[in-house]
């Protein structure tokens, strides 16, 4: 009985891979919408991604059932090069503040529905919609780390209201946080 094995898929060309993608390239730039750091990094991604697949025909086997699942795979490790540099580049004020406020005023729930990367786009987002005082307060407590006691001083604040202030504007950044994140993103 000689050696059965299962028939190969048959590899794919530039030409192929370069026709398939652009008729996917709405599903990618979805993809990359829904997983690019910033808004405006979406074509980037999507851009990279048909260079790898194109570059990289010839690795892949040609199932027509599976190319979406590989399109999307290789959109999202772009994606995620893309996050590695983006919070690289972040303030560390930024990376400090997310840390704690999720801490503080997030579900354990909540943060397991929701990725770590859009958390910190609408963070950052959320602390710039704060008013100026507010964002004072925080870099003040978070950043300083001064204490409520010596905050109050400063702000001729009783201890207690300064605390009730910070509950608040956790509360103002966790209310717009979860707003930012529900925004609707287009269908597949």
């Amino acid at each position: 009985m000689e050696n059965e094995s299962l028939p190969q898929q048959p590899r794919l060309t530039r030409e192929k891979a370069a026709e398939i993608f652009l008729q996917n390239y709405a599903f990618v730039r979805t993809i990359a919408y829904r997983k690019a750091p910033a808004r405006h990094l979406q074509d980037d991604i999507a851009h990279d991604a048909y260079i790898d697949f194109v570059e990289k025909a010839e690795q892949w086997e040609y199932d027509p059932g599976k190319v979406k699942s590989l399109l999307k795979r290789i959109t999202e490790i772009i994606a995620l090069r893309y996050w590695q540099k983006y919070i690289k580049d972040l303030p560390e004020k930024l990376r400090k503040a997310a840390e704690i406020i999720w801490k503080e005023s997030y579900e354990e729930s909540f943060l397991q529905k929701t990725q770590l990367e859009e958390q910190i786009l609408a963070l950052e987002l959320c602390l710039q919609k704060l008013s100026p005082h507010h964002r004072e307060l925080l870099e003040m407590y978070y950043f300083e780390n001064i204490p409520y006691s010596e905050l109050s001083s400063k702000m001729e604040k009783k201890p207690e209201n300064l605390c009730m202030i910070m509950s608040r504007i956790r509360a103002i950044l966790h209310d717009c946080i979860e707003k930012t994140l529900k925004v609707e993103v287009p269908d597949e």
